[in-house]
């Protein structure tokens, strides 16, 4: 097994933005035993992982992130399967009172022709003399039903879906002593 990775960032003072690339490479190959053939089977991920925060103002901050990696296995100098997958993160973070925080949360998840988008929103009122937090959130605001996931393994393509929760509303409150 060899596996690669590196990080490079950079802080825009200017900007107040620090930007920054990610990226691996693991290369997996083994000596295989199957229904009593003799194989070499490889597996390949490559990632690339670009990423920004953005700090407009005082009280507007932002978080993005992209990722795409691409999965593939090899048998006998023959490949078999692939998979690309592109995911998407993105937070905008306001903080218009010192004491409340409000986040808009979004991802997105690309395979083929396929596309998943979720959104949360999250708003947080802290009483600061009694040192309470009061959470307020709002997930899966598009009411997605399911969620896919992809893995590649030496003799399979796997797909798995999973059933989500649909949209739905909760109301918290943490005290501190």
């Amino acid at each position: 097994m060899h596996y690669v990775t590196a990080r490079t960032s950079k802080f825009f003072s200017k900007f107040k933005t620090t930007i920054s690339l990610q990226g691996s490479y693991m290369n997996n190959c083994r000596d295989q035993w199957l229904n009593g053939l003799s194989f070499t089977s490889t597996n390949n991920i490559y990632t690339i992982a670009p990423k920004a925060n953005i700090r407009f103002n005082s009280w507007l901050n932002s978080e993005l992130k992209s990722e795409w990696l691409n999965y593939d296995t090899w048998r006998a100098k023959k490949k078999l399967n692939e998979i690309t997958i592109w995911k998407q993160f993105g937070n905008l973070l306001f903080f218009p009172k010192s004491n409340q925080h409000l986040a808009i949360q979004g991802e997105y998840y690309r395979h083929k022709d396929k596309g998943n988008y979720f959104i949360d929103l999250h708003y947080r009122y802290t009483i600061v003399a009694r040192k309470i937090d009061i959470d307020v959130k709002w997930i899966n605001v598009l009411n997605h039903k399911t969620y896919r996931d992809y893995f590649v393994g030496n003799f399979m393509l796997l797909e798995n879906e999973y059933n989500l929760r649909p949209t739905q509303l909760m109301i918290s409150a943490k005290f501190s002593y």
